[in-house]
């Protein structure tokens, strides 16, 4: 195709003939060669029905055409373009040549008589001729000067012979002789008509190339592998590159310098070549005069007849005039909304239909969210329906809008309102009248002169702030006064007159502040510009006083001071009032001596100077002796009075350096400091003073008429360095404290670490108790109660702590806690409620139903004033039946309160409760009570049983008891009976019920049930 990409139209003969030449020679090396083979074998074939010498010598013609067929061939390779008419004719002679020869093998070798041979000459001969018309058949002439000299010998040949089947075959071939012309004609007219097509494809694609070339475009037709197979002349000029050394290569290998974005670029033209669709990308190229030019390119596939894609186009343009243009126009529009939206001014246009364009300044001034919001607003609706004049807002605005457009501006002040919460504010407005694509509009500037107003009006209430309650005074930059308000004057005396042109320093200053603290406040000023603080200042009269001053520096940008104002005020009831709280903050009101607060500041500092000086200090706890008995006698006045006369007696015991103070109510603190370094000496100090204030508060006390004598127990601990904190010296001398107390009172104790410890331990356990119920802890084990048969009755149910970690805590040791704590009030309760539960479980049980149930009550408890309808409640709740609840009750709780004891026995006693006094006759046992309670029995305590076989006296006493309840019907029960030996006693003086060890232990519920099963399975089987 390239031999004719250049050849003009009127060449088209030429191009054929050229066409012919080419063909014909380039068959060249492989006719001869198969000349060449073919001559070999007939030769070898005629070797024997010939002369050999015929053979031979034809053998040698051949080869010599063939020969020269072939130099002719090197000739026509190696020359220079030329005529190609003079090579077609030296062909068509060689080709001659070589048919001759061919037709000289049928005089030469023809076998007479032979007819084998014969056909395998005429075969060989027609082979040959049938090998010319694919080599030769672009040109009749050299096909006919090969196949005639060839053929037309044997043809003569076979019909010499005259035979039949030789006539016949001289025949065909003759037939075979026209065929090959008629073939040759078809081929060449063949070879015209495509030689003619494509000249005219040439032609085509010529013209389309000129048409490529000179494109304004850069394009770049591309194969399936992304390499270039064509490159417009624009695309050459562009990046001052040659097409070769584009063609053939991807983007990426023929990339060049300042080409920007190839990466991008092949990997959208291997996608359209992937996928058929159009793709475009920008990318910066370098032109030949170094500037970079922004291309843009358009990737198109090529598609073939079939439809397949073939390959792909680019086609580039230079883009950057046009990207130049939209980029200034961009920044041009971009300057123009940001001056239109930054703003700080609403901008709006209207015309005859309203709102249609806003700025977004426009939407924050009148609280729209979106432009389409505002946009739905018709003007009336932002602004309220008056404005400030009283007029109504339309048709003012009616008359301003037409003000605007005869005048084409025009600016006034408007109240607006806000969207979003209907607020109105003040705005000045300028109106402007323009014509807009043919018609009139509306352009309005808003501006919210809120801040404006609201200046007027500070300032305003400037001017009455000046004469505020603060004194103001304003002075220039050398610092004399130029104003003063009314409350200077109130404040310092002088009058205006008298204040201005006068220097505050001169005219105030009172003397008590050195020069270092004023040097400290101009230094303050000048570098804050303002400056506050207390100061001490002279009024008129001569007084000073305190006063809180501001100074603020008027400057000029930060820089330049044109003024100072000062303001200040008089504290003087300020700083009173302060050291009233001071005093109310850190001392007693009554006593005036240091409080509890104060007290712990004192006591650090005691142990900070111990451990500088390395002495002992020591603080003694007070507390006053029934001093509650003498508020509820004489009343608080007379014990307000005692605490005064105490605390000046105490405060004269003491050193300047020591401390007493109040902790509140009766007790007292002193902190002694600056004992001996040795600790028995310290001791020996703190212990004088203890007994001499003990001694003072011995001393009788007049109390407005009345003599009043006191006593005081003191505990006293020592203390050195930081060994101990503030928290733990005032514990020890609190346990001190109460061990004075516990030694009969008007006493003296130092620390014990013992008593300490045992208290340490009681809290503890406190605190254990307090978790103990919420925690599950508590568990009722239930002890026999037995007749003198053996056959058990009923239990006690007895309270057990079962500690996670402790274990069995014994009875002894929680209960006393429980009922000094009040916890015995709940753990109570629960004991009662889970006793009523058992004895609701037991119904259900035939061997367990008839048994009765003693349980405890503490006086705590049964004092409580809803404790009757607590068990009420709970047997209504449970559902039992009361008769086998029991009540046991100490002596000690019935003797408390003897009424309220009665009323609630008797109260329990109509719903069928029963009682039993506990641990009878260890107390202050009366006759009378006897007979004024409701009980069904008394308990004889276990510590007169214990004895009643080895001890007279106990067991008169026990006698005694039980001749005493059986006179007065009450059923008698003893505790603690641990051999048979005390039983037989207490049966044989009328004592028929027991409980003890001897018949059984305290046991949890399962074992009690147990044993009790036990027995009665024993008796049953007797």
């Amino acid at each position: 195709m390239q031999v004719f990409t250049n050849i003009p139209a009127a060449e088209e003969t030429a191009a054929i003939r050229a066409e012919q030449v080419r063909s014909l020679y380039a068959n060249t090396p492989t006719a001869v060669v198969g000349n060449a083979l073919v001559a070999l074998i007939f030769s070898a074939m005629q070797w024997n029905i010939v002369a050999p010498s015929a053979v031979i010598a034809w053998l040698i013609l051949l080869m010599v055409a063939l020969v020269a067929r072939m130099l002719l061939f090197v000739a026509h390779r190696r020359a220079a373009q030329g005529n190609d008419s003079v090579w077609l004719q030296r062909f068509r002679i060689s080709i001659a040549a070589i048919g001759l020869v061919w037709g000289l093998a049928s005089l030469l070798m023809f076998p007479s008589h032979d007819l084998t041979h014969q056909v395998f000459l005429t075969f060989a001969l027609g082979g040959m001729t049938s090998a010319a018309i694919t080599t030769l058949s672009s040109d009749r002439m050299s096909l006919l000067a090969f196949s005639l000299p060839a053929l037309a010998t044997v043809i003569v040949r076979l019909l010499l012979e005259g035979t039949e089947i030789q006539t016949t075959m001289s025949a065909m071939i003759a037939l075979f002789l026209l065929l090959t012309d008629m073939v040759a004609q078809r081929t060449y007219r063949t070879l015209c008509e495509n030689v003619i097509l494509r000249i005219s494809v040439a032609r085509r694609e010529q013209e389309l190339r000129s048409l490529v070339d000179s494109s304004p475009d850069n394009i770049i037709r591309y194969g399936l592998d992304c390499r270039a197979v064509y490159v417009n002349r624009m695309m050459e000029q562009t990046v001052d590159v040659k097409s070769e050394s584009l063609i053939g290569k991807t983007p990426m290998e023929s990339r060049f310098d300042g080409c920007i974005g190839v990466e991008n670029y092949q990997a959208k033209l291997e996608r359209v070549i992937a996928t058929g669709e159009p793709g475009h990308v920008e990318v910066m190229v370098l032109s030949p005069d170094g500037d970079q030019r922004i291309h843009h390119v358009r990737f198109v596939a090529e598609r073939g007849s079939d439809g397949e894609i073939i390959g792909a186009f680019a086609f580039g343009r230079d883009i950057s005039e046009q990207k130049q243009a939209y980029e200034a126009v961009r920044r041009s529009e971009t300057k123009f909304h940001t001056l239109y939206d930054m703003t700080g001014d609403a901008i709006m246009l209207l015309d005859e239909k309203g709102l249609f364009d806003c700025n977004k300044s426009a939407l924050t001034v009148f609280g729209c969210a979106t432009p389409g919001e505002f946009y739905s607003k018709y003007p009336a609706d932002l602004s309220p329906p008056e404005q400030a004049c009283g007029t109504d807002s339309v048709m003012l605005a009616a008359r301003r809008i037409v003000t605007a457009i005869e005048k084409g501006t025009h600016q006034f002040e408007w109240m607006h309102k806000r969207a979003d919460t209907g607020e109105s504010f003040p705005a000045d407005v300028l109106l402007s009248a323009m014509e807009l694509d043919g018609k009139t509009v509306l352009q309005a500037v808003v501006r919210d002169i809120s801040g404006r107003k609201q200046a007027e009006a500070d300032l305003r209430i400037a001017a009455i702030a000046l004469e505020s309650l603060e004194a103001i005074a304003i002075t220039d930059a050398n610092q004399v006064i130029l104003k003063v308000n009314q409350a200077f004057t109130r404040i310092t005396g002088y009058t205006a007159e008298e204040a201005v042109g006068q220097t505050p320093g001169r005219l105030l200053k009172s003397g008590r502040q050195d020069a270092r603290f004023y040097r400290s406040m101009w230094e303050s000023l000048n570098r804050n510009k303002c400056w506050q603080g207390e100061i001490l200042n002279r009024r008129k009269n001569g007084e000073v006083y305190p006063q809180w001053l501001s100074i603020i520096a008027a400057t000029i940008e930060g820089k330049q001071v044109t003024h100072y104002v000062a303001t200040f005020s008089d504290i003087s009831q300020k700083k009173q009032a302060e050291e009233t709280i001071h005093n109310l903050a850190f001392y007693d009101p009554l006593t005036n001596l240091p409080n509890r607060r104060l007290m712990q500041d004192r006591l650090q500092q005691a142990l900070a100077s111990s451990a500088r000086s390395h002495n002992h200090g020591a603080i003694l706890f007070i507390d006053l002796d029934n001093f509650k008995e003498l508020n509820d006698t004489k009343g608080h006045h007379i014990g307000d009075l005692l605490l005064v006369e105490i605390a000046a007696r105490m405060q004269a015991c003491l050193r300047e350096n020591d401390t007493v103070s109040r902790l509140g109510g009766d007790e007292f603190l002193v902190i002694l400091c600056e004992l001996s370094a040795v600790a028995e000496e310290a001791a020996v100090q703190a212990e004088a003073v203890a007994e001499k204030i003990r001694a003072a508060i011995n001393q009788p006390f007049d109390l407005q008429g009345h003599e009043y004598h006191s006593s005081s127990s003191i505990g006293i601990s020592l203390f050195l360095n930081h060994e101990l904190t503030v928290d733990e010296l005032l514990k020890r001398s609190d346990t001190a404290m109460y061990q004075a107390k516990r030694s009969g009172r008007n006493a003296i104790r130092f620390f014990d670490p013992a008593t300490h410890a045992a208290m340490e331990a009681r809290i503890a356990l406190e605190a254990e108790l307090r978790r103990a119920l919420p925690e599950n802890q508590f568990k009722l084990y239930y002890q026999m109660q037995v007749n003198n048969l053996g056959a058990v009755f009923g239990a006690e149910a007895l309270l057990r702590w079962l500690h996670p970690e402790r274990g069995m805590v014994s009875p002894a040791q929680f209960i006393p806690l429980a009922e000094d704590t009040g916890l015995i009030v709940p753990i109570g309760l629960w004991v009662l409620e889970t006793a009523c539960r058992q004895l609701k479980a037991w119904e259900s049980d035939p061997g367990l139903s008839c048994l009765h149930l003693a349980v405890n009550v503490s006086a705590c408890q049964f004092h409580q004033a809803d404790f009757v309808d607590q068990v009420s409640t709970l047997l209504t709740e449970i559902a039992i039946d009361p008769d086998k609840l029991k009540l046991e009750l100490t002596e000690t709780l019935v003797l408390g309160d003897i009424d309220d004891t009665i009323f609630k026995m008797q109260a329990l006693k109509k719903i069928g409760v029963r009682f039993s006094i506990d641990d009878f006759g260890t107390g202050y046992s009366s006759l009378a009570y006897l007979t004024q309670l409701p009980l069904d029995q008394l308990k004889i305590d276990q510590s007169f049983v214990r004895n009643v076989a080895v001890k007279p006296t106990d067991a008169v006493i026990v006698q005694t008891i039980i001749g005493m309840a059986t006179n007065l019907g009450i059923e008698v029960i003893a505790e603690g009976v641990e051999t048979e030996e005390q039983r037989t006693f207490l049966e044989s003086n009328g004592c028929f019920t027991y409980q003890g060890f001897l018949f059984g232990k305290p046991v949890p519920v399962e074992e009690f049930e147990s044993a009790l099963n036990v027995k009665i399975a024993a008796k049953l089987s007797t």
